[in-house]
C-alpha cells in the first residue's frame, strides 16, 4: 500500500489490531497509525496525560485525512472525532467475545474408516 495523507484502514504489523493509518502531514511527515476508538474531552486529556498524541479525523471532499490535536487545536471543539495513536495490544473489547458453537456430529453417517 502507498502511503499517503488519505486515512485508510490498515492492521498493525506487530499486534493485527485494526488501525488508521496516513500521514500525519503534507510535509515532514510521520507515518501514524491510530486506535478506531473516538475519544471524547476527558479521554483525550487522560490520553494527554499518559503521553499519548491524538489526531481529529476530517473529511475532505471524497476521503478523509489527519490533523496532529497541537495545544492550538485542542482547545475547541471542531466536531470531528478525535483518536488517540496506537498503542499494542491494540483495542480491548468492553465484553467477552462471542464463542461459535460447535457443530453437532452427524450420529447417521458412517465414521471415515
Amino acid at each position: 500500500m502507498r502511503l499517503t495523507t488519505r486515512a485508510r484502514w490498515d492492521p498493525c504489523p506487530n499486534c493485527h489490531a485494526w488501525t488508521i493509518r496516513a500521514l500525519d502531514d503534507h510535509t515532514a511527515a510521520i507515518d501514524t497509525r491510530l486506535d478506531p476508538a473516538p475519544l471524547d474531552t476527558l479521554a483525550e486529556l487522560s490520553a494527554a496525560l499518559t503521553g499519548r498524541r491524538t489526531y481529529e479525523v476530517i473529511p475532505i471532499a471524497a476521503h478523509h485525512e489527519i490533523a496532529e490535536r497541537t495545544h492550538w487545536r485542542i482547545n475547541g471543539n471542531h466536531g470531528h472525532p478525535v483518536f488517540p495513536i496506537h498503542q499494542c495490544p491494540g483495542i480491548i473489547p468492553a465484553g467477552p467475545l462471542p464463542i461459535p458453537r460447535p457443530r453437532k456430529a452427524r450420529t447417521n453417517e458412517r465414521p471415515p474408516f
